[in-house]
Order: C-alpha cells, then structure tokens, then sequence
C-alpha cells in the first residue's frame, strides 16, 4: 500500500470519527434541549392542531386545541368548546415531538378558576363531568371558589333540552328549572367543561 494511500484511509477515518462524535454531540444537546420541555410547552406547539385527549372521566375528546391555560386547555370539536383541567388529563395524542426553537408564547395566564368564572359570567349552559365517567351534570356555572364551583341544575341535567330555542334565556335574571338545585362541585373531580359555541 502506498503512503499516500495510506494517508487518505487514515484521514477519512478520522473525518468519519468526527463526523459520528459531532452528530453524538448534537444528539445529547438535542436531549438536553428536549429535557427542558413541560407540557405546556408540548401542548402549545399543536395549538390549532387536531388532538385527542382521555381524560379522567373515561372519555376521549377530539378537536383542535384552541387554547392552552394555565392548568388547563380549550378544544373546540363539532359546535362544541371542551375545557379540560391538566390534572383530569390521563393522556392526549397528536401533532408531533417539537425541538425547544419551535415553541412559541401563546399560553393563556388565566388560571382554571378565572375561565370557569367567564363561563358563568357568560350565563352559558354547561356539561361538567367528573372523574371516574359515571357523573355528569348540566347547568349554569353561578359562582366560582378557590378550590369549588356552585352550579345551578338544569332541567334535571337533561343537557339536549338546555340548548332547545327559548329554553333558556340569557340575562341578569336567575335561571330556575323545576326542581333544579345547586350543586357544590370540588375543581379537582372536574374531568371536562362542555359548553355550546355561539357564533
């Protein structure tokens, strides 16, 4: 073998040595980087992407993730607007693993206290279902804790009905339905916020 041959063999091993220590190196920064990512972060780069999300209640709900709270995120799928505490999430799947450059700021500061306090303010009819799928609830969300909601039943939680035409009217007066009541709700067994979109 010739020594320039020779020269050659050795330097493009060395070259390829680099090569594979340079694309290693990039690997473990990659990780790093990716090691720094919370679900929040996650969740924000599929913000306007579809999703499907299992939550607490047993349920999966699919639909485009319109907003990511604090706490908390906002599907929007068939008419419908699904607000899902992090905390009633068991699992969601969709969109794809982003690098740490290709999250962008979008989070809303709002904690889950404050957009359930627009719901009621909004007198918006809801579904709230619980942990566990065997409870559900219909009605109008009327004041908001630190830790609890009160929301006032409707039609005996027939939640087809609440959105029937002059059914239910929006306005500063109390809604009442025949033998509705309030129920006293902790925020840590709510699985999912179901409310109607109105365009």
């Amino acid at each position: 073998m010739s020594m320039e041959k020779f020269l050659r063999d050795i330097e493009a091993r060395l070259a390829s040595e680099r090569a594979w220590e340079l694309e290693q190196d990039a690997r473990q920064v990659a990780r790093v980087q990716y090691s720094t990512i919370t679900l929040d972060d996650r969740l924000l780069a599929q913000k306007g992407g579809p999703v499907r999300v299992c939550a607490t209640d047993m349920q999966v709900y699919e639909g485009n993730l319109d907003m990511v709270g604090e706490e908390w995120i906002n599907l929007e799928s068939h008419g419908e607007s699904i607000l899902i505490p992090l905390r009633g999430m068991l699992w969601w799947e969709g969109g794809r693993a982003p690098g740490r450059a290709e999250i962008r700021p979008g989070r809303y500061r709002m904690k889950l206290q404050l957009a359930l306090r627009a719901l009621g303010v909004a007198r918006e009819p809801v579904r709230l279902s619980l942990e566990g799928g065997t409870v559900s609830y219909d009605g109008v969300i009327e004041r908001v804790g630190a830790d609890f909601l009160e929301l006032r039943l409707l039609n005996g939680g027939q939640y087809p009905r609440i959105y029937e035409r002059g059914f239910y009217s929006r306005g500063p007066r109390e809604v009442r339905a025949p033998g509705a009541g309030v129920r006293i709700i902790p925020l840590a067994r709510i699985s999912a916020v179901i409310a109607r979109i109105s365009r």
